[in-house]
Formats: C-alpha cells, structure tokens, sequence
C-alpha cells in the first residue's frame, strides 16, 4: 500500500464516522490552541529579539526611590547628566520624556504620543529610519523643528507616502519638517508612540533634580554584565547622594535589562502557563490514545480481513498512524484558529509590548504548532496502532 492508498483510505474511515473525527479533532485542536496561543506569547516577550542593535547590552535606568514608595521612578534631568558624566559601565546614556501633540493641516487633527529625546537617542538604541534619516546634533542645538515619526502613523495619516520625508506637518500649530520614518517592528517606549522630536534640553532644564520625568536608556560596554553596571551605578548614586543632600538624600539608581522591564512579571508566569498548558495536551493525547484503542479494537475484523488479503500488520499500524496524523494536522489547523481567539483574553494579561502586537502567526509559531501537531498524532496514534496489530516497536 503506497501513500496515495494510505490517504484515501484514512479519508474513507473519516467519512464512514465523522462524530468520532469531529470530537477527536475539537479535542486535540483545544489543547494545541492553548500551546499556540502561550507559545505566541512566550516568542514575543521571552525569545524574540527586540527591534534594537544588540538588545542584550541595553538598559533601562531608573531611580530608586524606595523610600517614599517608587522603586523605579523617572529620574531628574539634572540626575540623568551626571549619570552618563560619571559612569564607568555605560558607552553612553539616553533621555526621554513623554509627550503629546495635535496632528492639523488638511486632514482631521488627531492627538499623537510621542517622545522629546536627546540628540543620541537613535546611536544609543542603534536603530535608524528605514527611510530619511534622524536630526543631526547640530540642529538639535539649533532648535530646528523636525520630527521622526512611526510606520504605523505613516501609513495611518500619510498613506506610506514616500515623499512625505522633507515635508512640513502641522504640529501643535507649528510647522514641523519630517525627517525620518522608523522600521515597522520598531518601539520605544511603548508600542503607541508615534513621532519623536529633538528634545532641546538646554542648560536650566538639565540642571534640575527637583522634577522627575524621564526615561533612560543606557548602553552597557562589551563584557560589562548588569551587575557590574549595577554596582558601578549604586557608587555613582551615593557619590550624589553626598553632593545634593537636599534632593539625593534616598535616590539610588536601579539598573533593568531592557528584556526584562518589558517582560516585568509575566516573564515567571508565562512559562508557567506554557507547561501547564503542555500538560494539557498530553492529557487530551492520553484520552484519545485510549479512544483509538478502543476503535482499533472495534476494527479487528476489518483488520484480520486485510491480513486475510495480503496486507502486512506494518502496513495497517501504517493506515492507523495515517489516520492519527491527519487527526493532529485537521486539530492543528483548528488550533491556529483557536490561538488566535485565545490570544484575546491572553493579551490582556500580559505587558503592554506584548498585548499591543496582537497574535502573531510567524515562522517560529508556525514551526511549533506544526511540531506540537505531529508530536501529538505519534504519541496518540502510535502506541494504540503497535498493542491493536501486535506489533512490536522493534519488529
């Protein structure tokens, strides 16, 4: 019996029982969806690279204000200065802080979220516009208005127009000059940020430590490991602590793998949930080995009447192993389905960088769900297939 004959005669028994493939496949597609669903998260936050250059080296700074209730507060621009003057551990260190703009001109105004950053910002993350280019340091210090903006906002109000690079956007009511578009995978902070512009930190605002609002980011030297940088930054931070009783008194300094702060405390729980989850479907494997078995037995005069006609009892533990497959692959199929439907409760209980991309069916998903599909046809289908036909797995 070749294959062609293996598959038409798996989909021959589908049709002569169709409620037994039906519960069989729901009951695999469940316990594969929830796999897909978890494993699509996990890919996202724990083991997809994020849309920097050599992410492992990026940190996030904060403030230790544990004292009065904030272990990672947004640090004072006068703080963020003698950070990066005084650090041994970093290549160098960058500043945001939040803002918001109103989008006029001639379509509807849209209110936009975006970021006020340092000149280096874009060396530091070493990314750069997929198209254009980011402001030079001399026209951040000449104050030119321009700004870089997201894939998403390009293509949202400006139809990914490629000639929108060197045109004036109306900003807050204020002609702007579009600079640079970003990748589409890129983000900081968050997911919704739509536009960054140069941050015109002049003297009298880097010199205060009394207003608290930024975000920094630091780039750790070659062979430098966080706790390194952590030690380093705690000397940095008593060093001011001494300088500027009145406002360092209790201002430490918290060093975050950028992997991590996106991750926060879902990381733990996320691999929980994938092992439960793994569990789960071995269970529903185990339920459906038993209900095969208990078919196979039902087919055994089927079976002595094939051997009767030729066909070696390989041969059927073949046909029987053929019919689990497709079973894994129709659940599999469904599965994806499922996952993505999960994906919108799951979301919600996850970090924001995560939650925001929605389910993503790429290759690293796609190569897992078809590996939990096939696992799960062998280990469901073979074992009733080999003790049904008397087959040894070493014969």
């Amino acid at each position: 019996m070749n294959l062609h004959q293996v598959v038409v005669s798996t989909f021959r028994q589908f049709r002569h029982n169709p409620s037994f493939f039906i519960i069989a496949i729901a009951a695999l597609a469940l316990g594969i969806g929830a796999n897909t669903a978890i494993f699509s998260a996990v890919e996202a936050l724990l083991l997809r690279n994020l849309p920097y250059g050599d992410p492992g080296r990026l940190v996030i700074v904060w403030e230790d204000a544990s004292t009065i209730g904030f272990a990672h507060n947004t640090p004072a621009p006068a703080n963020y200065v003698d950070w990066r003057a005084q650090n041994q551990v970093f290549t160098d260190m960058a500043a945001l802080r939040y803002q918001t703009a109103s989008l006029t001109g001639d379509q509807a105004p849209e209110q936009v979220q975006g970021g006020a950053v340092t000149a280096n910002f874009f060396d530091v993350l070493q990314v750069q516009p997929f198209l254009g280019r980011p402001w030079t340091r001399e026209e951040d210090v000449a104050k030119s208005k321009s700004v870089v903006i997201s894939d998403s906002l390009w293509q949202r109000r400006f139809g990914g127009d490629s000639k929108i690079i060197g045109r004036s956007i109306l900003m807050n009511g204020q002609s702007a000059v579009v600079l640079g578009v970003m990748p589409r995978a890129f983000f900081f902070p968050v997911p919704d940020m739509d536009y960054w512009t140069p941050g015109y930190y002049t003297p009298e605002v880097l010199a205060q430590r009394d207003s608290h609002y930024l975000t920094v980011v630091a780039r750790m030297k070659p062979r430098v490991t966080v706790a390194q940088a952590q030690r380093d930054m705690d000397i940095v931070a008593a060093r001011l602590a001494q300088q500027y009783p009145e406002h360092n008194a209790n201002i430490g300094a918290v060093v975050v793998p950028i992997q991590q702060e996106y991750a926060g405390d879902a990381r733990a729980g996320l691999w929980v949930l994938q092992i439960a989850s793994i569990f789960v479907l071995l269970i529903a494997c185990s339920n459906l080995a038993n209900l095969l078995l208990a078919r196979a037995s039902a087919r055994r005069r089927e079976m002595a009447v094939r051997i009767a006609l030729g066909a070696s009892r390989k041969q059927i533990v073949a046909q029987l192993l053929a019919e689990s497959l497709l079973l894994a692959v129709a659940g599999g199929a469904l599965g994806l389905w499922l996952g993505s439907q999960c994906w919108r409760v799951l979301g919600r209980f996850i970090p924001q960088q995560v939650g925001a991309a929605s389910f993503s069916l790429n290759l690293p998903v796609l190569f897992f769900t078809a590996g939990v599909s096939l696992a799960a046809g062998v280990l469901f289908g073979l074992i009733p297939a080999l003790k049904s036909t008397g087959v040894s797995p070493h014969d």
